[in-house]
């Protein structure tokens, strides 16, 4: 059965005090579903104030109390409770112009976006089903509370939801929000860069991104433009699915078709300097040799504790082109850059037997000093000399000139 403590005591003091309180969205969806859920939503007859006066007890926030929700702490969890309403005209494709609180739960769900969210439970009334959500669950069927047109338009960002949760929850969408979301697809347009991103991530991340974004390519060319012109897009996005799921290698498959217009992406879906960073590496290392031990310190100097993911990365090229040559290739790099580790050989400046303060007191300086240790590391990477201060300092007096 759904339940949750701190929710429980939510709806039990609302129902105590003549109030209707349900759990309602995600955590009933994804109770059906079978699926982890990570926080509870409320929805009540009680207005904002009434809700505030009977936790008063509580820990509260009333950011959202224009749109009727005030999220309550319990046991250090949140749960936002919203009062039942209706929303306004949408003029910016986003956000309801104004909201206005209803009488009945039936009103509250008939302004929600998909069926699968439009499910509300509470234990002493089961669960409230007024457009066949569970049914579409059952069915694995993605579909938009009444007309989806009107749903898609009056929030462009509902889209890349309906990808999302077709994605990660394997369900397909049913025709009529199909079409509405091809012909709302412009809208995107209008949503902000750090929302795409989100809702990307989640879409690519989902065991059935392969089917939706071979299906939906064409939401994907409004999002990423560079991808239109790209032959083959398909590969790309089995290349993406082979990867594990890891943002970072997914996105670097997904556009490394577009490489050329790496930066124009990056400020196009804001990436943080790290995914960007992660990303842009793997896609211009990406089909360097892995045979040779002097190659495999190379990337691990770059790639550092990230070396797993270019191998990643690399093994799911591999496996989209059924290259058992270059798996194996792979599979020998991988052992070889564990015997690296494990014997500690020298791949980085830090780990070179001779530092700065050993070419300084030899007379070097500036400039000198960085291009002296670089020879060095090379030296050692190459085993062209052992990496022993002694036979280091040798070796760069017989090479300074």
């Amino acid at each position: 059965m759904l339940e949750d403590f701190g929710a429980e005591l939510i709806i039990n003091r609302l129902e105590a005090a003549g109030y209707e309180a349900y759990y309602v969205g995600g955590c009933v969806r994804n109770y059906l579903l079978g699926k982890p859920i990570d926080d509870y939503d409320i929805t009540t007859s009680a207005t904002p104030q009434a809700v505030c006066d009977l936790f008063k007890d509580l820990e509260f926030f009333t950011q959202g109390i224009k749109h009727g929700t005030v999220s309550l702490v319990i046991n250090g969890a949140v749960y936002e409770v919203t009062t039942f309403r209706t929303d306004g005209l949408y003029s910016d494709s986003r956000h309801p112009n104004k909201v206005s609180f209803c009488s009945t739960l039936s009103e509250d769900l008939s302004r929600r976006d998909f069926t699968v969210n439009a499910i509300a439970f509470n234990k002493n009334k089961g669960f409230i089903d007024d457009f066949n959500g569970i049914y579409d669950i059952k069915h694995s069927i993605l579909r938009c509370v009444g007309d989806a047109d009107r749903r898609f338009s009056e929030d462009g960002l509902r889209i890349l939801r309906a990808l999302r949760f077709a994605s990660v929850y394997s369900l397909e969408i049913e025709e009529k929000t199909k079409s509405a979301i091809l012909s709302k697809a412009y809208l995107l347009k209008n949503i902000s860069a750090e929302r795409i991103n989100s809702e990307l991530t989640k879409t690519i991340l989902g065991g059935n991104a392969l089917t939706v974004l071979t299906e939906y390519k064409q939401v994907l060319f409004i999002i990423i433009p560079q991808l239109q012109t790209v032959e083959e897009v398909d590969f790309y996005f089995s290349w993406l699915a082979n990867c594990p799921f890891k943002a970072e290698l997914r996105f670097a498959a997904l556009v490394y078709s577009c490489k050329n217009h790496f930066k124009e992406i990056c400020d196009l879906l804001r990436f943080s300097n790290f995914s960007k960073n992660l990303i842009k590496k793997l896609i211009d290392y990406h089909g360097v040799r892995l045979s040779a031990k002097p190659y495999l310190k190379r990337l691990l100097a770059i790639f550092g504790d990230q070396i797993s993911e270019f191998f990643d990365f690399e093994e799911a090229f591999a496996l989209t082109l059924n290259d058992k040559d270059a798996l194996n290739e792979i599979s020998q790099a991988r052992a070889s850059v564990c015997e690296i580790l494990q014997n500690n050989e020298c791949f980085t400046l830090t780990q070179l037997a001779v530092d700065g303060n050993d070419l300084m007191s030899l007379g070097y300086n500036g400039a000198q000093i960085s291009k002296a240790l670089y020879l060095l590391l090379d030296a050692v990477i190459n085993e062209r000399v052992s990496n022993d201060k002694i036979l280091l300092l040798d070796f760069l007096n017989e090479n300074n000139g």
